[in-house]
């Protein structure tokens, strides 16, 4: 019984962790939000992958639960720390 309730547990945390995916964070930003609002919405995930003339670039990585690539996401900052590109 412990075992057949692990197994439906696993799908559960498996689709908790999409949540807070790359895509989803697509979704929630827009062009203008400072630097301090994306960094709520990322939390640890987004890395300071760039800095050059005051622009600074920060990447979102995804990893399947087996640790295989899924997808990344690129938000590009300007000097005054406003959101100017997401791709």
């Amino acid at each position: 019984m412990r075992r057949l309730v692990l197994l439906l547990m696993i799908p559960l945390f498996i689709s908790c962790a999409s949540l807070n995916s790359a895509s989803n964070t697509m979704e929630q930003v827009y062009i203008g939000m400072t630097l301090e609002e994306f960094k709520i919405i990322t939390g640890k995930k987004a890395k300071k992958s760039l800095m050059r003339d005051g622009y600074n670039v920060y990447t979102i990585t995804d990893y399947d639960f087996m640790g295989y690539y899924l997808e990344s996401k690129s938000f590009y900052f300007d000097p005054d720390d406003k959101l100017i590109m997401a791709q």
